[in-house]
Parts: structure tokens; C-alpha cells; sequence
């Protein structure tokens, strides 16, 4: 980056999360909030929202083409749908063929099968809606359908800008994309609160944009993407090394999903070969091939990226799919990478805190005098006094991609992988074990309610987890089935439940100022009990992912949540890729990967605009096919549905099987006295229909948008035992809780249908366990069943019992499912 070049990035003197050597977490460490923190007035919203708790977005001062909103849950315009989205395919028929074999089907069982379909084994050949001939005519609309994304090269890597290009100017994205970041308050009974759900939410994108021109009637824009990239076994014996860009330009749903607007394989890093013999290789030290593979990569990059540099550094105008012309500037200001690869992309070394801020221009310019340095000696001096390398970084050649501040904090390694898979549950686990409990925990964990956004663990104890998902689902469960197993107010516990509640808050999608206080609390509290586990356990806390910590909640100012930038959507690529390899014939493959790809990347655009304007034509039809039924009082409208009916019976029936002689009368004493006005006479005839499903859609505190909770009410749910808890909208001061004992609907003489449940309430029990921890909930289940109208349902609940203990109607509330649970229990 040249003098007269705007560095605005790198300003901010952020210390970045290089790979250093550990220290303790350093919770004084002062986090910059964003320019412009200080809340502007809650002013009034427009005429049309009535809610006295509303979200605001104020947008950049460069944006000429926004104002101030206010965002309500009225959807726009329906716009009008393609007439044939599955072009350059003649017919649907023919993208839905080509979508199912091309990827699992050989060319002769291609041929085999058109030639069949189009002879002897229709009797009506023409009549067909495939017009396929051969796979050879199926591979020309293929390549046709490849030119609609930007093409790989020879040299086997895409050109990222083409495909910047592509996005930008795609018709289908263009009303998703964000051009210009902005401000998001949440405004609630007179207060704002700044809120950071997205990129373009966040401080970074802000001053960048603060540095690029202002030109009337011809907009400036940053266009940043962020890099993933990691090595990983295809087979038993080969080794890939992805690289993929995401569009941060683009929301999370999006830009994380595998089709249109996705992530992109731009390439695969040359992994040489790294013969454990280093008499094999001509570098004579293990210092010179790490040298080696690290220059390599940078060098990639500069093949790779190239095509970045003049963008980047002068903007390019371009005429997007929303018809008006910008002048775009890439860059890669986060990068979503662990370990290894974070310390090759920074060419950092590990050493400990730097005596300078680690920015490109201070960095570039250390390296430049430890390479004039006149000896080797004062060379190596220089660079081990920032912690660099002998390599010339290429980011330090794009404006705007600071490697140092891309660097970002990551919860599948420094969390579910790290600081928890790692560390705490194998000391865990060593502490069990010297109790000789650690068959106590297995069967603790077998017995955990199921839940249907949770694996189950029937041998935790007994199998090896590499799976980063496997680790976060034990956290969530674990405090009930250890707390009596440990001493009383075990260090251990209530450092594993400060930790849950710093990562459950850090994993959010919607973080705001007063949740990352909330989160500086968690910190210290974690600290706390680290320094007391490490004197009680011996464990030595000293690591890089420890103290990665506290770096966490910049992060979120400056970036966005976690969420938004984990490598958790890239893992899952190795699992494409792997797959992908299957189809090659073992030989030369990076060229057929990449075929692959773009075949996927086609079919997804396509597959894309076909689901949209499947869509629009649904909206249009009075029908509904879902298997739900509706909720009966509120119609269409209602936040219920119905699942898995029964056949309907009578209450006496169903009074019957249930084994409760007074069903049926308080079932009629019920109904007559809360939900009719007029009473049912006597001789009234009341049909019941039980249902072993219910959907319930609520508004989540995460984000405020709209979630979804499946539950069972059935006594052979894959052969076991299923009834879910729920949470009834009773008490506002405090949470009221219940166990669904049967779901049904009752039709009344005059055919009015009543939606409701049978259930156990749940009272607060004055019972605790061993170590009480922070936010410990003990709830009692009671002997008597009650009804209760599902429209007073809120959402579902994860209760877990006592274990270890005598009382079987004890239960803790598990608060770690959500976001939303996580919330509304207090943390």
C-alpha cells in the first residue's frame, strides 16, 4: 500500500490474534467500541409501526440512496416470477436430470438411460419432457450453464474478481446485497442499544468506507469478502487444501449456504510434499521447508488474488444487477482460518505480546529493514522483535485486507474444539475418573431427555469426538449430570458454567452493547474459576485460545458476531470435496474438482431462481400441503400447528387409555368454564382428536426474527418414550413451565374446534444440588394434570432431571439449547 493510500483499517492500533504464546486472559484489556458509539435519541419511527420496541438503521454518509428505517415484519412487493428459470436448459425436465446424475452417474449409464427413455422403454418417446439425446448433448447445455459464473483457469484457481463481477451483477442478489454499512439500534421503552448482527453492522466495514471517495451520482463502494482456507484428507492418503471466499456483502444465510451467493472454491494450495525424512528434501532444516511452504503460499496468493490489487487500490466501475453503476473496491478484511494456517497467512511467528501495533505499513516495514539489515544476525534480531518471518506477506500488497486485524476469533477451534474439547472436558473427565465416576456420567448422559436440535450421547464417556458439534451438544448438557458427582461448590462446575455462559453469549447472531457487557462479566467470572481450577487440578491454563479470549469482543465491534465469520461452513466443505474426488479418476484431479465445482455453482444459480419461482407460484394457490394442520382458534394465523393425528374418538375413550377416571368430566367442567360462553348441556357429545406432534413459531430474543420449535407428545417416538416441555405464557414475571401429557382437539356440537393440552405444571422446588451455579434452576414436577389452551403455548423447553438423587420430579432447566432460552432464563 502506497503513502497517499487511505489505511483507515488499520487505525484502530488493534493488537491483532496472531499466533502468540499463551498468557492469561486480560479482561482490562480496553475494546474500542465503533465510531459514533454513542446512541443517537430514540426519535419516533414511522407512522406506520405502532410497536413501542422497534429496530432502526441508519446508514452510512456516503449512501445517497437510503434513509433512516425502521424495520417491521411487513414483507414489500411480491415481484414477479421468471417464466423459465431453468434456462439454458431446454425444460425443467432436462435441469432436473442433469441436477440428479451429473454428479453420481458415469457417462455409459447416462447413455443407457436416454437412449432407453427416447426407445424401447417408452411407449410414447416424444411424448418425453427430456429432449437429452446423449450425455455428450447434455455436456453442451452444461458448458453453456457453466459460462453463467466466473470460469476457473488453466492454472487451476478462479479469478476472484470475475466472480465479485458475476455476484454484483446478478439480477437475483442485487436486492440482497448490502452496498453501504450502517448503524442498527434496538429501540425499546425510550432506550437504544447498538446492535452488531452483520458485517455491515460492525465498526470495520464503517471506517473503510469513511475512506473511499465520494463522487455525486457515481457511488463508491467496499466490496470485502472474507478467506477460509484448510487442509484436509479426502482419502486415506491425499491431502487437499481448499480456499474459498465468502461475500460478506451478503447476508449470513446466504453467504454461508451452498448455493447462489455462496461460498466459492477459487482454488487449491499447492501442499508439497513434506517427507518426514528431511534428508528427502533439499532444504537442509525444518526451519528452511516451513520457510519454503510459507513463501508458497504467499506467492499462490499472489497468483490467486492478483487480479484484486488495481480494484482494490483505484475501484472499478462496474454496472451491477440492480442497473446502477458503481465503483467497487475489493478487499479481504476477515479471514476465517485456525491455528496453522493463521500463523502462514500473517507469516507471524509465536511469540509474546509485540511492542508495536501489527498493522501491514509497520509490519512491511520492519521486514524491509530486517532484509538491508547488514548481518544475519541483526536480521533475525529485527524480526523475532515483532514476531515476523522472512516472508514478503501479499496482503500487505491489497488495501484494505490487513492480515493482522483479519484474524479473526473463531468458535468451532478456540471454543468447541479448544478451550472445551481440549482442556476442560479431558479434565473433566481425568476428575471422574479418579472418582472411579466416570460410568456415572455415561449412564447421566444416556438419559438426557432428547430434544430435537440435540444429539444424543448414550456413551459419552466410552467414544473419541473429533466433531466440533459433538463437543458443543456435551456442553450443553453437561452441569446436570456432573454436579452431584462432584464435590460441593466445585471449582470445576462453576468454571465450566462461566465458560457456557461466555460462550453461549459470544455465539449469538445478534450481539448488542449491553451483551457484550454482559459478556466482559463472563470473562472475568471464568477467569476467576480458572485460577481456582488450575490451584485445584494442577491445570495449566497458559494456551494461545485461552487468552484468544480476550480479543473476542473487539471482534464484534469491529467485525460483527462470531457467527458470521466461522469456519464452521467451511469444514463442512472437506465433506464436498471428498466426495467430489470420488468422481475423478484419481489422475490429475484439480482440474476435475474444479469442473465439479462449477458444475455445483450452475446448478445452484439455477436451482436458485426454479425455488423462487416455485415459490411465487405457491403464493398464489389457496392450498396448503403441509402436513401440519393449522391451529383451529386463530386460523391461518395462529402460532400452532398439529402434527400426526389419531383417529378421532370420545373423551370417555381417551379417559380410557390415559387411566384418569375424571378425564372426561374435567375436560367438560374445563371448557365450560374458560373457553365457552355458553355451557355445554349435559347430553352434549364432545369428539377429541390426540395429535403426537406440535410445531410452535415464536418471535426469538436472539434476533427478533421468527424460530421454530418441533415437540412430541408420543409414547413410541423411534421406540421411545417422547413428551417435551413447554413454556405456557402465564406468569410475566418469571417463567412458567409444563410437561405435555397429551395434545387434542376438541369438536363441539356447533363444529368450533378447541386446540388443547393435557399437561404436569412445573413449580419452583427449594431443592439444590451440590454446587449451585450461576443461573441454576431446579424446577418440581407436579402430580396433577391440567389443561391448558395451546394458544397460551410460547415455545418448547429442555429439561433435564436430577440425577444422583432420590427425586425423581426434580428437573434443571437446561438454558443452552438457544439463543432465545439462553435469554430469556436471565443470562
Amino acid at each position: 500500500m502506497s503513502e497517499n493510500e487511505p489505511s483507515s483499517a488499520n487505525e484502530d492500533n488493534y493488537v491483532p490474534n496472531v499466533c502468540t504464546d499463551a498468557e492469561p486472559i486480560d479482561i482490562d484489556l480496553a475494546v474500542p467500541d465503533p465510531e459514533d458509539a454513542t446512541p443517537p435519541q430514540c426519535d419516533l419511527p414511522a407512522a406506520s409501526i405502532i410497536s413501542k420496541s422497534y429496530i432502526k438503521l441508519v446508514p452510512h454518509l456516503h449512501d445517497k440512496f437510503s434513509a433512516t428505517s425502521y424495520i417491521s415484519l411487513d414483507g414489500g412487493a411480491t415481484p414477479e416470477a421468471e417464466a423459465k428459470p431453468w434456462a439454458p436448459f431446454r425444460t425443467r425436465a432436462d435441469f432436473e436430470y442433469a441436477e440428479s446424475v451429473v454428479s453420481n452417474m458415469e457417462r455409459k449409464w447416462v447413455n443407457t438411460q436416454l437412449s432407453g427413455m427416447r426407445g424401447s422403454w417408452s411407449d410414447a418417446p416424444s411424448a418425453s419432457n427430456i429432449t437429452f439425446k446423449n450425455y455428450d448433448h447434455m455436456e453442451k447445455t452444461l458448458a453453456t450453464a457453466r459460462t453463467y459464473v466466473a470460469q476457473k483457469a488453466k492454472l487451476k484457481y478462479r479469478d476472484p474478481w470475475k466472480w465479485i463481477d458475476d455476484l454484483l451483477s446478478d439480477l437475483s442478489l442485487s436486492s440482497d446485497i448490502h452496498w453501504y454499512p450502517a448503524q442498527k439500534f434496538l429501540c425499546e421503552d425510550g432506550v437504544t442499544t447498538q446492535l452488531f448482527d452483520e458485517p455491515y453492522t460492525s465498526g470495520k466495514w464503517y471506517k473503510i468506507q469513511g475512506t473511499l471517495p465520494q463522487v455525486r451520482d457515481l457511488p463508491h463502494c467496499y466490496v470485502l469478502m472474507a478467506l477460509w482456507l484448510d487442509k484436509g484428507m479426502v482419502t486415506k492418503r491425499i491431502r487437499k487444501h481448499p480456499i474459498i471466499l465468502r461475500p460478506l456483502f451478503l447476508n449470513g444465510n446466504i453467504r454461508n449456504a451452498s448455493g447462489n451467493g455462496g461460498g466459492v472454491l477459487v482454488g487449491y494450495m499447492i501442499i508439497p510434499i513434506d517427507p518426514s525424512d528431511l534428508r528427502q528434501q533439499k532444504c537442509g532444516t525444518k526451519h528452511d521447508w516451513a520457510r519454503f511452504r510459507r513463501e508458497l503460499m504467499h506467492k499462490a496468493f499472489k497468483i490467486i488474488f492478483g487480479s484484486l490489487i488495481q480494484p482494490a487500490k483505484h475501484g472499478e466501475a462496474l454496472t451491477c444487477g440492480d442497473n446502477i453503476l458503481r465503483v467497487c473496491y475489493p478487499g479481504i478484511p476477515i479471514t476465517s482460518i485456525d491455528g496453522e494456517e493463521a500463523c502462514s497467512v500473517s507469516a507471524c511467528a509465536p511469540v509474546g505480546p509485540l511492542s508495536v501495533p501489527a498493522v501491514s505499513e509497520t509490519m512491511k516495514r520492519f521486514y524491509e529493514d530486517a532484509m538491508a539489515a547488514p548481518t544475519k544476525t541483526e536480521s533475525e534480531r529485527i524480526f523475532q522483535s515483532v514476531g515476523l518471518h522472512a516472508t514478503e506477506n501479499f496482503f500487505w500488497s491489497l488495501p484494505n485486507s490487513d492480515p493482522y486485524s483479519a484474524n479473526s476469533y473463531d468458535l468451532l477451534h478456540s471454543d468447541e474444539s479448544g478451550k472445551w474439547g481440549k482442556h476442560l472436558w479431558p479434565l473433566l473427565l481425568d476428575a471422574l475418573k479418579t472418582k472411579g465416576y466416570k460410568g456415572r456420567l455415561t449412564m447421566n448422559m444416556g438419559k438426557v431427555p432428547r430434544w430435537w436440535k440435540l444429539k444424543h450421547f448414550p456413551n459419552v464417556t466410552t467414544e473419541d469426538y473429533t466433531d466440533g458439534q459433538a463437543f458443543l451438544d456435551i456442553l450443553k448438557c453437561i452441569l446436570p449430570c456432573i454436579v452431584q458427582l462432584l464435590p460441593s461448590n466445585s471449582a470445576l462446575v462453576h468454571c465450566i458454567r462461566a465458560y457456557q455462559q461466555y460462550r453461549f453469549m459470544l455465539g449469538l447472531k445478534c450481539l448488542s452493547t449491553t451483551r457484550t457487557g454482559r459478556l466482559r462479566e463472563y470473562l472475568g467470572r471464568y477467569e476467576k474459576y480458572c485460577k481456582l481450577v488450575a490451584k485445584e487440578y494442577g491445570k495449566n491454563f497458559a494456551f494461545y485460545k485461552q487468552h484468544a479470549t480476550a480479543h473476542a469482543i473487539e471482534d464484534v465491534h469491529e467485525k460483527g458476531p462470531p457467527t458470521g465469520y466461522s469456519t464452521r461452513p467451511g469444514e463442512g466443505f472437506h465433506q464436498e470435496v471428498k466426495e467430489a474426488y470420488a468422481q475423478t479418476n484419481g489422475r490429475n484431479v484439480d482440474p476435475q474438482l474444479t469442473r465439479i465445482d462449477e458444475n455445483k455453482e450452475a446448478f445452484a444459480r439455477i436451482r436458485m431462481s426454479i425455488d423462487t419461482h416455485d415459490a411465487l407460484c405457491r403464493s398464489e394457490e389457496d392450498g396448503d400441503s403441509d402436513e401440519f394442520e393449522n391451529g383451529s382458534d386463530e386460523g391461518a394465523d395462529s402460532h400452532w400447528a398439529l402434527g400426526s393425528p389419531l383417529p378421532w374418538t370420545t373423551p370417555e375413550l381417551m379417559q380410557h387409555a390415559l387411566q384418569d377416571k375424571k378425564f372426561a368430566a374435567n375436560l367438560r367442567t374445563f371448557l365450560n368454564d374458560f373457553v365457552l360462553d355458553q355451557p355445554l348441556l349435559p347430553n352434549d357429545v364432545i369428539n377429541v382428536k390426540q395429535f403426537r406432534c406440535i410445531r410452535l413459531r415464536y418471535q426469538s430474543l436472539e434476533d427478533w426474527t421468527e424460530a421454530v420449535d418441533i415437540l412430541r407428545c408420543n409414547p413410541r417416538f423411534f421406540n421411545n418414550r417422547r413428551y417435551d416441555y413447554v413454556i405456557i405464557n402465564d406468569d410475566p414475571g418469571d417463567l412458567t413451565f409444563a410437561h405435555l401429557v397429551e395434545v387434542f382437539r376438541c369438536k363441539l356440537p356447533d363444529e368450533s374446534l378447541h386446540d388443547i393440552a393435557l399437561v404436569n405444571m412445573l413449580k419452583r422446588s427449594k431443592w439444590m444440588p451440590k454446587t449451585k451455579w450461576a443461573g441454576c434452576k431446579v424446577y418440581e414436577e407436579q402430580k396433577a394434570t391440567e389443561f391448558v389452551m395451546l394458544k397460551y403455548l410460547v415455545r418448547g423447553a429442555h429439561m433435564i432431571q436430577v440425577f444422583e438423587t432420590n427425586k425423581p420430579s426434580l428437573t434443571f432447566l437446561n438454558d443452552l439449547v438457544d439463543g432465545d432460552i439462553f435469554l430469556r432464563a436471565g443470562n
